[in-house]
């Protein structure tokens, strides 16, 4: 009886071990293909993004290298490469699902994640760090179901739809103006969403603020309001020892910058100046304009050389190719003697005039102003007296 029953007790173990093997087969043979499923779904490819000089010298570093080498136009980059553009460089990258980074001097950019689904239309995933300097990002139309377009700073993220955004990391902080579409940018467990026209600031541990118009002027304290702040009030080539006298004046609840210059008939020139240094070549716009009132002038139209007036704009200014401009703008109020008036503006005396000029348009400022330098008002000549206030540069 004991042999018997151990050999049911085996006969019904060897029962079992078939009978769970056979569940293990079927449930296999089962999971294959969702395992096969799961993965055609889930893959994912890496894709390489084209760098491209525009000009000057750029500098990269590949994935798990310490070396920056200079950088062959139109070469291929990937996931942990770096580049990093020089001050007088500018350059190109074109990623794989048509969206592109212009990058501006002094950029540095890794690519972090630069993937899409492998077998089907799932899922992009792009995450670029910038660094520093400057770019402007230009996402194209999604081409999968998801993706997840994110550029990452030292400051602040920002997730990027269709559109076109200036990122620029400057000063331990973070900008973001969005010219189409819209982004997401948090930081410190804080997010805002910026709209088209609107700009974001993130500072190194702050959460970004609330989003503000896109257009920003360039000039500090134009409006005179902190006195003369910002700016360097002087003059110079003074022919006879009388130099001229700048003053502040309120009027109707402004505060007015005046010009003055009296009882001599030799040249000089009275002046504030500031110093801009922006850079301008990304902007779709830039206009310039200020409140004058010319109310005295000896000298007629623009002096002997067409360059002495009693109050006249200039900003200086280098272009796209590296050289220096100066656009230069008079008004006078008077021009008896009939003398050169070059670049100058006649207007009524003793009126206030609003000014504006748009300094991209090819027929007010040419060639068109890619970095700003610096600004200048000034009164010249004999004896003058004028005024000026809302002193702005505008850029978007």
């Amino acid at each position: 009886m004991d042999a018997a029953a151990a050999a049911r007790r085996r006969e019904k173990l060897a029962w079992r071990i078939v009978l769970a093997s056979f569940a293990a087969f079927v449930l296999l043979l089962g999971s294959i293909p969702l395992g096969v499923r799961w993965y055609l779904t889930a893959a994912v490819s890496a894709h390489p993004a084209t760098l491209e000089i525009i000009r000057g010298t750029v500098l990269y570093v590949q994935a798990g290298s310490r070396q920056e080498v200079s950088a062959g136009n139109r070469i291929e980059l990937g996931e942990g490469d770096q580049v990093r553009t020089a001050p007088d460089s500018q350059a190109l990258l074109s990623l794989f699902d048509g969206s592109n980074l212009h990058l501006w001097p002094e950029a540095t950019l890794r690519i972090e994640r630069m993937r899409s689904s492998t077998y089907n239309n799932s899922t992009t995933e792009i995450i670029l760090n910038q660094k520093a300097g400057r770019s402007r990002v230009e996402v194209a139309l999604p081409s999968t179901e998801s993706r997840q377009f994110e550029v990452k700073t030292p400051q602040a993220s920002a997730r990027l739809r269709e559109g076109s955004y200036a990122v620029q990391v400057v000063d331990s902080s973070m900008e973001l103006a969005v010219r189409r579409g819209s982004a997401s940018v948090s930081a410190a467990g804080r997010t805002v969403e910026v709209l088209p026209g609107e700009r974001t600031i993130a500072a190194a541990s702050q959460p970004p603020e609330q989003p503000q118009p896109a257009a920003v002027n360039y000039v500090a304290n134009g409006d005179f309001a902190d006195a003369l702040t910002s700016w360097k009030a002087s003059n110079r080539n003074v022919e006879d020892g009388i130099p001229g006298d700048i003053s502040l004046v309120e009027q109707d609840g402004r505060s007015i910058v005046r010009f003055v210059r009296r009882g001599t008939s030799k040249h000089a020139e009275t002046y504030i100046h500031q110093n801009i240094d922006r850079d301008v070549a990304d902007l779709q716009s830039l206009r310039f304009s200020l409140q004058l009132k010319v109310l005295r002038q000896s000298l007629s139209g623009g002096g002997w050389l067409g360059s002495e007036y009693p109050l006249t704009i200039r900003l200086h200014y280098r272009d796209a190719n590296g050289s220096e401009t100066t656009w230069v703008h008079g008004f006078y109020i008077q021009n008896d003697e009939g003398r050169p008036t070059t670049n100058g503006q006649k207007v009524q005396p003793d009126i206030w005039l609003s000014f504006a000029a748009d300094l991209f348009d090819p027929n007010e400022v040419y060639p068109r102003p890619a970095q700003v330098l610096w600004l200048e008002l000034e009164a010249s000549g004999w004896e003058y007296e004028s005024m000026v206030t809302g002193v702005q540069l505008i850029g978007e």
